[in-house]
């Protein structure tokens, strides 16, 4: 391996160590962890992270050693009987040089490392005890139906998270394939019978994959398929190469299930199971070897056209903080250079973490060209190899050829198939950068579950300023105990509530946009809410934003609210919604008590109530809401113009529809709620004179029409959403709530 990347390695191995508490094999966690059942506990002890540990210090005790076998040779020993090393000379002699090596190897790799705390000699002996501590998270009992699986935590009585399986075991396959002398024999033999079990654990997943959950199963099949090659099982290869067949015509056809192309943390995780993959592959099915290739230079091209910058929009990026930039050996695989990945390397410090050892590891010639042209990554470029199963780069592939990809034009757009009809839209200015889904979420059944979902980690709808920060649109509703949003505010805070609503059956939660270029028109909506609800609210959220949002009115006499940047802004304004009350000053509650049982009369009721009812209960707080603003007497009564509030929070401003307030916790029925947003990028308005002439050439048109084909109540009527500048149509968004799939 080049100096680059294991100068990255002994980095991290050194922070990681400095400190470290490693209790009976694992390495202790002073938090809790986060599956459901040790959140609870202080502390924890994790498998992925001790298996990283585990193998890093395999591969750096290796090198250390090499390289001190190399320094006698050279320094010269003390010999004695005719040339020859006395054994006790020779031995201190040894242990010297080999010290010295290891300091000097951390020298010259930028480390500041305490040797005390970073001994490698260690590394053998422990590993075993880590080893036998893995075993012990496995399930091993063929009886079970985990059987095969890994536990994620020492503490956690039963398996909840599955995929502790390919991520605990992923450093170690990874060694085994791409250093087979790192790990020593007795230490092999453990690992064999720990990847025996594993063996039926992802045989199972591969006979019946959930092909929708990219990240899972093609981690599931790349461990099927090397647990396999490692063993020498003729079966399961087979097994392995049939379900990456079934992958690969899955994804061509339909695309990338819920959506794991669009992120930036899951494509890392998707990036390894195919560089594992593919070139077992290509001993017997090079031709799947070279389509898997073709997946794996699409996952890269998104990066190359993101440049460096989070993606817009993204699906499950926990980006909550709005990072513009964010660090990943991603950009490094995909050739994209300006990132702070490689500003580092000749400090003591890295971003990269333990887990991203297998990356380090498998992608190491990909790497070859950050290692500034040493002696060993020249050799290997010259076709020298080392004996391990090699790298799916083929010679003058995309990837290595776009190490060092020429400057793209600006402004540009790429347009990504995410699943069937959904698709990803990115712009990117000079200054700015806006991007939709036109359709979230991309698959049905995946946006809220009691334990799971992808709401609270997804970001449909973006915009990011070079000089600031990612601001995207968020779902907020207080149920009177907990509030929830949808992206969430944290990891910690969603992951064992991932749900928007407290009460199952959930309302349906859905996002339609369209956009094209630096424009972009959205509906958000809420299906059958019967909820017990403080507040809803539809959020366009900026963090880490110090400015006010400006009031400018557009050329219809829409007022936009104006994000102020370097040389550019962000205009954004709401489209009419259903929110609930209405402009009469009657209850609503009296309303329905008037309309009787008559459905004809209840309807006319719910459109002007606003289309929403609430439950008539006496000690229902929402029985007698006050009504939140006044709208304009010539507005349709089901569906109003939509009002922005802009609220300032520590280091962070929010634009807020709101769509429900009700004083106080209680049920809330309505057929749908909606909000609107209206996005444009002003990238180039350097200053306010520049913002007001660009808004004052665009319209918003925005219609709700009823076709008289279908039977429509006022909220089931169609929408038709246009934006004009300069007179001209820049984007349309039509959305027919009997028909949503059909879009414009």
């Amino acid at each position: 391996m080049h100096s680059w990347a294991i100068g990255v390695m002994r980095r991290i191995y050194a922070q990681a160590s400095d400190g470290i508490v490693i209790e009976n094999g694992l390495v202790r966690y002073d938090r809790p962890g986060h599956t459901r059942q040790i959140a609870h506990l202080p502390y924890c002890h994790e498998g992925r992270y001790s298996a990283g540990y585990y193998a890093m210090g395999l591969l750096l005790e290796q090198r250390a050693e090499a390289r001190s076998e190399a320094e006698p040779q050279a320094g010269g020993a003390a010999v004695s009987d005719g040339g020859k090393a006395s054994g006790s000379a020779a031995a201190a002699e040894r242990s010297t040089t080999a010290q010295t090596a290891r300091e000097t190897a951390l020298r010259e790799t930028g480390e500041r490392a305490d040797i005390a705390t970073f001994d490698l000699r260690q590394c053998g002996e422990r590993g075993a005890d880590t080893l036998r501590a893995l075993a012990e998270l496995q399930i091993r009992d063929p009886q079970h139906e985990h059987y095969g699986a890994f536990r994620w935590y020492a503490e956690e009585a039963k398996v909840q998270d599955s995929n502790a399986a390919f991520f605990i075991l992923m450093p170690l396959v990874s060694l085994r394939l791409r250093a087979p002398d790192a790990m020593p024999a007795e230490h092999v033999a453990v690992m064999d019978g720990m990847l025996r079990h594993a063996a039926f654990w992802f045989e199972r997943e591969c006979r019946e994959p959930e092909l929708y959950y990219p990240n899972k199963t093609m981690s599931d099949g790349a461990m099927l398929l090397a647990i396999a090659h490692l063993l020498g099982d003729g079966k399961r290869l087979k097994i392995a190469g049939d379900y990456f067949e079934r992958w690969e015509a899955y994804t061509a056809r339909r695309g990338w299930g819920w959506g794991e192309n669009m992120s930036l943390v899951y494509q890392g995780v998707m990036l390894n199971a195919l560089e594992i993959a593919a070139p077992l592959l290509r001993i017997d099915r090079p031709a799947l070897a070279d389509r898997l290739d073709g997946h794996r230079e699409t996952l890269l091209d998104i990066l190359r056209f993101h440049d460096g910058r989070e993606l817009v929009p993204s699906i499950r990026s926990y980006n909550f903080g709005g990072a513009v930039r964010r660090s990943s050996l991603a950009w490094l695989i995909a050739g994209v250079t300006g990132t702070d990945e490689l500003e580092t390397q000749d400090s003591g410090e890295t971003s990269f973490q333990v887990n991203d050892f297998a990356t380090l590891l498998l992608f190491e010639k990909e790497f070859r060209e950050r290692g500034g042209g040493d002696a060993e990554a020249k050799g290997r470029a010259n076709g020298e190899t080392d004996g391990s199963v090699g790298s799916s780069a083929k010679a003058g592939s995309t990837a290595n050829a776009a190490a060092s990809p020429g400057r793209q034009p600006v402004p540009r757009i790429r347009e990504e198939r995410v699943f069937d009809g959904a698709t990803a839209y990115s712009w990117i200015g000079i200054r700015t950068r806006l991007g939709s889904l036109n359709v979230f979420p991309v698959i049905p059944g995946s946006y809220q579950h009691e334990t799971w979902g992808l709401g609270w980690q997804s970001f449909p709808l973006s915009a990011a300023a070079e000089d600031g920060q990612v601001s995207y649109a968020r779902w907020y509703v207080d149920d009177g105990q907990t509030v929830r949003t949808h992206p969430a505010e944290s990891y910690k805070t969603a992951y064992l509530m991932p749900a928007l609503f407290r009460e199952s059956p959930y309302p349906d939660v859905r996002t339609y946009a369209a956009q094209n270029g630096h424009a972009l028109l959205a509906l958000r909506v809420l299906d059958r809410v019967v909820q017990t609800a403080a507040e809803i609210a539809d959020e366009w959220l900026i963090p880490g934003y110090e400015g006010e949002a400006a009031e400018v009115t557009g050329g219809d006499g829409r007022l936009w609210r104006v994000l102020r940047y370097p040389g550019a802004a962000i205009a954004i304004a709401p489209l009419e919604g259903i929110r609930f009350g209405g402009e009469t000053h009657a209850e609503p509650n009296a309303i329905f008590d008037a309309a009787g049982d008559n459905p004809d009369r209840r309807r006319e009721a719910a459109a002007q109530s606003g289309s929403a009812d609430v439950s008539a209960a006496d000690d229902n707080p929402l029985s007698t809401p006050r009504l939140q603003e006044r709208e304009a007497e010539t507005a349709p009564p089901e569906r109003r113009p939509g009002i922005l509030h802009a609220e300032r929070e520590a280091e962070r401003l929010k634009l807020r529809q709101v769509l429900y307030a009700g004083g106080g916790p209680g049920t809330l029925r309505a057929p749908r709620l909606e909000a609107g947003w209206a996005v444009v990028c002003l990238d180039d308005a350097a200053d306010e004179a520049a913002v007001r002439a660009r808004l004052a050439q665009i319209e918003v048109r925005d219609e709700t029409l009823d076709d008289r084909e279908v039977p429509r109540e006022p909220h089931e009527r169609i929408r038709f959403v246009r934006l004009l500048e300069g007179g001209r149509e820049q984007v349309s968004l039509k959305l027919d709530p009997h028909a949503p799939g059909r879009t414009h």
